[in-house]
């Protein structure tokens, strides 16, 4: 288990299972999991497009698995509930923000 995974580990032996989630689903929880993804795209050198590469299939898988939430929905109005891990939120949200046709709604707006 990574150190990710043993932070959260034992944040969760000492909190329920809804407050890990309002946790992993924080704001600074997923800024906090989206900024190493940049750090990527610093490795190579000229020329070397090592970390690009990796950064750019990173934003490949997810943006397909937008493109395959997106497809789910018929109709306006329509409502779709995405579970997935947490590496891939901050993903989301930028891609919900920036596609006038979506609406993201977060945990904490039917949690509070």
């Amino acid at each position: 288990m990574g150190h990710r995974g043993k932070e959260l580990d034992d944040y969760l032996k000492t909190h329920t299972i809804l407050e890990t989630l309002e946790h992993t689903n924080s704001d600074a929880f997923v800024t906090e999991n989206v900024s190493p993804y940049f750090e990527v795209a610093r490795f190579g050198d000229a020329q070397d497009y090592a970390g690009p590469d990796l950064l750019g299939n990173w934003y490949l898988r997810n943006i397909r698995i937008y493109h395959n939430i997106v497809k789910l929905i018929g109709s306006p109005g329509d409502r779709i509930l995405a579970i997935y891990g947490y590496g891939h939120l901050g993903w989301l949200r930028q891609n919900a923000q920036q596609d006038a046709t979506v609406r993201l709604r977060t945990l904490s707006e039917f949690t509070r």
